[in-house]
């Protein structure tokens, strides 16, 4: 029986891991979405030199290398013995994730490994 209890809190840190990573996935897909749609209803037409629009599109492109940049450490969290470590590390850098986002994702994560039966 014993042996039980390490799985348990093996696949409960997995649990909690794998649920702030969908934390962040879902809060930079939001904001990928409220960009994608501004991008979508800019007023035409649209000429090559408007500053804004090109600064759309330039964001675009970064969120979209965030989430690839997401997808990686996602993998790298879920292959280490500290899963912990690696998601620190994404939202200290991530310019996406504003200062509330940071701290629902540290709370969840405080909570859920400081409960009972952790």
């Amino acid at each position: 029986m014993a042996s039980m209890e390490p799985r348990h809190d093996t696949n409960r840190r997995l649990e909690l891991v794998q649920s702030a990573w969908k934390r962040i996935s879902t809060h930079l897909e939001t904001a990928r979405h409220r960009l994608y749609e501004e991008i979508r209803n800019y007023p035409r037409p649209i000429p090559a030199c408007d500053q804004h629009f090109n600064y759309l599109l330039e964001e675009r492109a970064r969120i979209t290398r965030e989430l690839d940049r997401m997808h990686e450490a996602v993998r790298e969290s879920l292959s280490r013995s500290d899963p912990v470590g690696p998601i620190e590390e994404f939202i200290n850098s991530s310019s996406y994730l504003d200062d509330d986002a940071r701290q629902t994702v540290r709370s969840s994560l405080k909570e859920g490994l400081s409960g009972p039966g952790a």
